[in-house]
Formats: C-alpha cells, sequence, structure tokens
C-alpha cells in the first residue's frame, strides 16, 4: 500500500509561480532521499516539525519509504515544548527547517535531518505509521498510532467520498503536520491529483491570488477557514476553476453552513461537509453535497468501509433516533495511543473500533447527528485541545477549571490578580496559537466541587448553558 500509486508526468506538487513536480519525479526524489535515511538498526522513529513546503512533504514521503515511523509536530511549537518532547522519545532522526540550536546529542545529515547520536535500543512495531497529535499545541506526550493501512484506507475512502479525480488540484489552507491537512495531501496524491503548497492564509492576498493563477480547484477549511471566507467577501470572489468546498475540524454555526450551502447553489460547487477525529486517520463521514440541504445538521454517512453505530446502555445498535456514544468501526481506528518511547512497540489493541466520545444518533438511512460531546475535548478555531492539559498552562492561578463552547475556552478562576490574568491570558493564547479574544476569564469565588473533592463541571456547564451556580 502507498501513497504515491502514479509514475507520471501529471502535476504532484505545485509551488505557485514556480516549478511543478509531476507524480513521476516525486516518486523518484522520494526514493533518493529515503536512501539516505537507513538505519543499521533498522525501523527508527522520525520527529518532523512540518511546514507547509515541499521540504517537509519530501521529507514525510521518504521517511514512508525509509519504512520508518514518523511524528507530525507543529514547526511553530515553543521550543520548551519541543526539547520536552524529544527528550521524552528520543527520536531517531529529526527533520525541522528553522533554528536547531536548542538540539543536543544530534548531527546533521548531508540530507539535511538530524541523527541521533547515540541510538535508542527500543524496538518499534513494523505496521507503525504515522504519530499524530492528540492536543493542539500543549506540548502534550500523548500521541494516536496510526499503521499503513490506517492512513492509506482513509486517504482512499476520503477521495472516493469527495470523488477526487486527477485533474482536482487542491491549495495547503491547513497545516500540514494537522490531521486534517494531512488528509489533504494524502487523499490528492493517492488519487493521482494535484496539490498547490504554500504557508499563505486566507487572510493574506497572495491567497487569493494563488487561488486564481494556479488554478485552484478545491478549498479545505475548518470552522474558522469559513468565518474568514465569509468576512473576505468569498460571495463576491470570481474564481472560476474552483469546484469543491470541503468543510471539517468541529462544527460549523448553522446560519453559516446554510450561508455556504446557498453559496455553493449559486456558484455550482460542491460542499462536503464532514466529521472524523483523529483517531480515524482522521476522517469518518460525510455528507454528499446533494443531501446536504435535505440532511441539514447532519454529520453524513460512513465513509466507504465504515461503520456507525450508537452506544447504549443495552449495546451498540443502529436503529434510528437512538442517543448515545458514537461509535466507529473501520480499517482506519487507531492501533492505540503512545504516551512514551516504549508505547510504540505496541501493535494494534482497538480491533477496529473507536469510541469517539460524541453523542448522536443516527436516522432511518443512516446519517449521524452529533447531539454533544462525553470527553474534555474542545476545538478551537480548528484547533483539537484535551481541556485537563490546557488547565495546566493556567498553574499560575491556582485552581481553574476551563470549559470549551461557541468556539472558546471558558476559564473559570477564583484569582483576584488583575495583572496575572491578563499576562497569563495572554501567554496562553500565544502557546496554543489561538487569538486571545477566544479565552473568556471567568471569576468565581469558590469553584463547585463534588463529594470527592474534583471540580463538578456540570455546574459549570450549566452557568454557560444560562443557569445559575
Amino acid at each position: 500500500m502507498t501513497l504515491l500509486p502514479f509514475q507520471d508526468a501529471f502535476p504532484a506538487l505545485m509551488l505557485p509561480g514556480s516549478a511543478t513536480i509531476t507524480h513521476a519525479e516525486l516518486s523518484e526524489r522520494t526514493r533518493a532521499l529515503a536512501s539516505g535515511l537507513k538505519l543499521s538498526r533498522g525501523k527508527g522513529l522520525l520527529f518532523l516539525f512540518a511546514r507547509n513546503t515541499v521540504s517537509s512533504i519530501l521529507a514525510y514521503l521518504a521517511a514512508i519509504e525509509a519504512g520508518h515511523a514518523i511524528a507530525l509536530l507543529d514547526d511553530g511549537l515553543k521550543t520548551e515544548f519541543a526539547a520536552h518532547l524529544v527528550d521524552h522519545y528520543q527520536p531517531d532522526l529529526i527533520y525541522l527547517e528553522g533554528s536547531a540550536d536548542w538540539l543536543s546529542g544530534y548531527s546533521l545529515t548531508e540530507d539535511g535531518f538530524w541523527k541521533a547520536e547515540a541510538g535508542v535500543a527500543d524496538e518499534l512495531h513494523p505496521d507503525l505509521l504515522l504519530l499524530l497529535t492528540t492536543s493542539g499545541s500543549t506540548g502534550s506526550p500523548k500521541f494516536v498510532r496510526l499503521s499503513r493501512e490506517n492512513v492509506v484506507s482513509n486517504a482512499r475512502a476520503i477521495s472516493e467520498s469527495l470523488r477526487l479525480t486527477r485533474d482536482e488540484r487542491a491549495v495547503t489552507t491547513l497545516p500540514f503536520h494537522y490531521s486534517y491537512g494531512l488528509s489533504v495531501l494524502n487523499s490528492h496524491l493517492i488519487s493521482g491529483a494535484s496539490v498547490v503548497v504554500t504557508e499563505a492564509s486566507v487572510m493574506e492576498q497572495a491567497f487569493w491570488d494563488i487561488l486564481k493563477s494556479e488554478r485552484v480547484t478545491s478549498i479545505a477549511g475548518v470552522p474558522y477557514t469559513y468565518q474568514m471566507l465569509d468576512r473576505l467577501g468569498f460571495a463576491n470572489a470570481e474564481l472560476p476553476d474552483l469546484r469543491n468546498l470541503t468543510q471539517a475540524g468541529g462544527k460549523l454555526s448553522e446560519p453559516l453552513t446554510r450561508k455556504f450551502m446557498d453559496l455553493a447553489g449559486e456558484k455550482r460547487l460542491n460542499f462536503f461537509v464532514m466529521y472524523g477525529q483523529t483517531e480515524a486517520s482522521p476522517r469518518i463521514s460525510c455528507v454528499p453535497p446533494e443531501r446536504l440541504a435535505e440532511k441539514f445538521g447532519s454529520a453524513g454517512m460512513a465513509l466507504p468501509g465504515g461503520e456507525l453505530l450508537i452506544e447504549t446502555a443495552q449495546g451498540c445498535t443502529t436503529a434510528p433516533e437512538v442517543t448515545g456514544e458514537i461509535v466507529y468501526r473501520g480499517p482506519n481506528v487507531m492501533m492505540g495511543y503512545a504516551e512514551s518511547r516504549t508505547d510504540l512497540a505496541l501493535g494494534d489493541v482497538q480491533g477496529e473500533e473507536l469510541y469517539t466520545g460524541d453523542l448522536g444518533y443516527l436516522d432511518t438511512e443512516g446519517f449521524l447527528f452529533i447531539t454533544g460531546r462525553s470527553k474534555r475535548i474542545a476545538k478551537v478555531f480548528g484547533v483539537r485541545l484535551n481541556l485537563d492539559e490546557v488547565e495546566a498552562l493556567f498553574r499560575n492561578l491556582g485552581t481553574v477549571a476551563v470549559l470549551g463552547a461557541a468556539d472558546k475556552l471558558h476559564v473559570f478562576h477564583e484569582s483576584t490578580d488583575d495583572a496575572l490574568l491578563v499576562s497569563t491570558r495572554k501567554q496562553v493564547a500565544l502557546d496554543l496559537k489561538i487569538p486571545v479574544q477566544t479565552i473568556v476569564l471567568k471569576s468565581v469565588g469558590q469553584l463547585p466541587t463534588m463529594s470527592s473533592g474534583k471540580i463538578d463541571y456540570r455546574i459549570l456547564q450549566s452557568v454557560l448553558d444560562g443557569g445559575s451556580a
């Protein structure tokens, strides 16, 4: 199973205003780079601090070709977080395009990789291909472990659901290290299609120029992307080559979903609403554009090869209109989690079954409707955050409780130090790479607790929902 099944002159990666790398050239360059990544111990671990560049993509593909496992990380991760992860996992190889002043115990190779001077004896499971972070930019050592089958099967299922053809041309609107951004790359490469590689954001004029000059056919975005597209006048944009819009990475508000659905109809575009989790490599379901109005509010049907069920007290069911925890089964379900280097030797502990932590129900046709969450996970501007880990970033305020709602982090605290509150809020926003206004500070005299002494989040949730503590 490979992400590069095509060996011809069709464009694979395109650099705006510059070179085009064909599928044949990409395969050749990948093999050449992989030959220099061989390790005497065989399979190794690569930490790839990725950017939306051809160099990062080549490092990713070459590591796959060389048979290594790859941990994809944000190139902008704080140095102290990055150093902690390197110390914790002891990767055999590191690739980064920025400064490496903080690295020690590694030597630079001719191909631009940093190689560990002292090898680690721990074996890696032969099926392990990819490690993806579970919690945005908090520097958590917890990763999702994905196999080659997980990644390739999901890329193929996405390609089928989005009806990708060889003349599709996506653009890198999302970070390459983020599971959704990675899935765009994987699904287009495996389809023999093209990806326009740029670090320009939707907020820059350069991005809009690229859409036209490179004849981009599809845009992928999280809710924040669509908020920005709306504010920047997407409705009035003249983009004759654009055909597809895909949305995932959190629930888009109903008014904005309806607005883009209507715009898609006016502009003759396909608007795909999708649902997924990193643990599913990462896509789970999709709403066909022609059914979006009829199934408005739905997260869609399971991707090809997958199955959606609802867990109740009586067990799993596919019966319609039964609410419970959403369970997904399919070949793209992760092998399990990792929290240390030794965990990388583990095999599949999931059995192709994922309890998502989301609550919902299926309708009579198997379309999924999500009604809430049962885990302490939030998505803020497309960044997936473990709220327990976010709370740890506010530790200098004393005990806090963090809830996520409406694309914001609500921080309940007992602190009376206004200066400390302001500085901490700003620093956490920088650490998490989210706008500072998305962090809402809420002062309480005393945080509510249960008889066990643990914070009673149900009471705080009622405050957010309009009740009183």
